[in-house]
């Protein structure tokens, strides 16, 4: 699989950060230095290391990763990100699998897996061995990505194989009972939905578990075990995040920020941001600035 990808990102001249490929969930990462951190709301996403290794934060909890494991994104996911090993004779190269929930449900109704249940393991972010099984699909998937028609047929067969060897396994329990209204999971994925829809503004839990078809307790319960956050600290993350985001490549001042993701007080705003990313808005900007 190394050298399939390779080639592949030396047709596309080597070219640092996300590389599209034919098949439009599946892209590369590719990078030859280690990275800073990043910080990014991380959609459900199956992300396997090639070469190097990379370390995710999520509210304290650490992952890392490289061609031994692979990072299962079950739910959108506000975390830190960090490539911590890459060389130029040594690139950090990741494909990532983008989760399409059709997909999902496809297979677990064609592989009869509505009636699975291995306890209340789920989670919405772990790691999951590569063992032999999971290698080879991704081995044809990337094979599959050297033109579009087989990236749409052979790539959407090693796409369906790959899926159905996660939900499998204990790590693709959250996926598997995700998709049926019913389950505590697909609560969470609607409340989800409604925060990152309205993040800007200001919610009561009472609102939030009467949208997401949950008691309160059992919201709080179930998004916290997924997210490894509470619904507030979710807001907040999301919050930051769009800040951030405003400040740095929109050019938008502090304040203005500020305003537009839902804070009342700047100061407020500066003492959250700083905790989150180290340095207040301005200084992170400067910082940002090459040169």
């Amino acid at each position: 699989m190394l050298n399939e990808a390779i080639d592949f990102i030396n047709q596309h001249n080597n070219r640092e950060g996300i590389i599209d490929t034919a098949h439009p969930r599946v892209h590369f990462i590719y990078g030859e230095k280690p990275g800073e951190l990043i910080t990014t709301l991380h959609e459900p996403a199956l992300c396997v290391v090639i070469s190097g290794a990379k370390r995710v934060d999520v509210a304290g909890h650490v992952y890392e990763y490289d061609r031994y494991s692979s990072l299962l994104v079950s739910v959108d996911l506000p975390l830190t990100g960090q490539i911590i090993q890459a060389s130029a004779q040594c690139p950090y190269i990741c494909l990532r699998l983008s989760l399409c929930r059709e997909v999902i449900m496809d297979v677990i109704t064609d592989a009869g897996l509505q009636q699975q249940n291995r306890g209340e393991k789920a989670t919405g972010i772990s790691l999951v061995d590569n063992d032999s099984g999971i290698t080879d699909a991704f081995r044809r998937l990337t094979e599959s990505l050297k033109n579009s028609v087989d990236a749409k047929l052979l790539g959407a067969m090693a796409e369906r194989e790959i899926i159905y060897r996660i939900l499998r396994k204990p790590e693709g329990e959250f996926l598997c009972r995700m998709v049926f209204s019913r389950q505590a999971e697909a609560s969470v994925v609607r409340a989800i939905a409604w925060l990152k829809e309205n993040y800007a503004h200001g919610f009561s839990m009472t609102k939030l578990a009467k949208h997401a078809g949950l008691s309160v307790s059992a919201l709080h319960l179930h998004f916290k075990k997924a997210t490894l956050l509470t619904p507030l600290q979710y807001q907040k993350q999301l919050r930051l995040h769009e800040a951030r985001r405003l400040i740095l490549f929109e050019q938008m001042d502090a304040a203005s920020a500020a305003f537009q993701v839902g804070y009342d007080s700047q100061s407020q705003f500066s003492r959250e941001y700083r905790r989150m990313y180290g340095l207040p808005p301005i200084k992170d900007r400067m910082a940002a600035v090459p040169g």
